[in-house]
C-alpha cells in the first residue's frame, strides 16, 4: 500500500516539473566553486545550452542578467524571443549560506511565471569572465528533477576543450551531459521587456 500511495504522490508531482530531465535516482552534492566571487559573477550571461525545460521550449536568444538588491538578494531578469516575440521572467535569487558555500543557492520565480516556483542554483564552475556552468537537482522521492545550463558571457560559441572539460565534469559525477541543448542564437535582435 504504502508503495502505491508513493508512486501515486510522485506521478501527481511530474506536471510540477515542467518538463526538467527527471530520472529515477538521487541527487548528488557536487561541489561548487570556492571560493565563489558574487561581485565578478554579476551581470550579463548568456544561455549557450540547457537541459530540457518545458516553460523555456522554443526560445533563443536566451541571456540572463544578475544583479543586486539591496536585502542581499539578487534579481535575475531572463529575457528571450520565441516565435517573435520577447520573454521575459523575473526571479529572485537567495544564497544558502553566504559565508561559507555563497556558489549555492535558490532561484525563486513569482507564481504568476509558468516556472518551477523554486529551484537549487548551484555555480559549480566558472572563470568568471568567459563562463559559467549551473546545476540544479531537486528530489522527488526517488526520482530526481535536474536543470543545468552552460552560460558564456558573449553569444557565441565555446572552444571544444572548454565543452569536453564540461561534459567530462559532469560524468565525473554521474550526470548525463547529452541532455545538454543548444540555445539557437541565429538571427536574434534586440530583445524588449515583455512579461507573461
Amino acid at each position: 500500500m504504502n508503495l502505491v500511495n508513493a508512486l501515486f504522490g510522485i506521478v501527481l508531482c511530474f506536471p510540477a516539473v515542467y518538463g526538467q530531465v527527471y530520472t529515477f535516482g538521487f541527487c548528488r552534492d557536487i561541489p561548487t566553486v570556492m571560493p565563489f566571487q558574487l561581485e565578478l559573477y554579476l551581470g550579463t550571461w548568456y544561455e549557450y545550452a540547457r537541459f530540457y525545460l518545458k516553460e523555456l521550449d522554443g526560445v533563443t536568444c536566451a541571456r540572463s542578467t544578475y544583479s543586486p538588491n539591496p536585502d542581499n538578494t539578487l534579481q535575475v531578469v531572463t529575457e528571450g524571443i520565441r516565435k517573435g516575440r520577447p520573454v521575459t521572467l523575473v526571479g529572485l535569487g537567495e544564497v544558502f549560506d553566504p559565508i561559507n558555500d555563497p556558489a549555492r543557492g535558490q532561484l525563486t520565480y513569482s507564481r504568476s511565471t509558468p516556472v518551477l516556483p523554486g529551484g537549487n542554483y548551484w555555480v559549480v564552475k566558472t572563470d568568471y569572465n568567459n563562463y559559467a556552468v549551473v546545476y540544479s537537482c531537486n528530489q522527488l522521492g526517488v526520482f530526481k528533477v535536474e536543470t543545468a545550463y552552460i552560460l558564456l558571457r558573449q553569444p557565441m560559441s565555446p572552444s571544444r576543450r572548454l565543452l569536453y572539460g564540461i561534459y567530462f565534469y559532469f560524468l565525473r559525477f554521474g550526470i548525463n551531459p547529452w541532455n545538454f541543448m543548444r540555445t539557437d542564437f541565429r538571427n536574434c535582435r534586440r530583445p524588449v521587456r515583455y512579461r507573461y
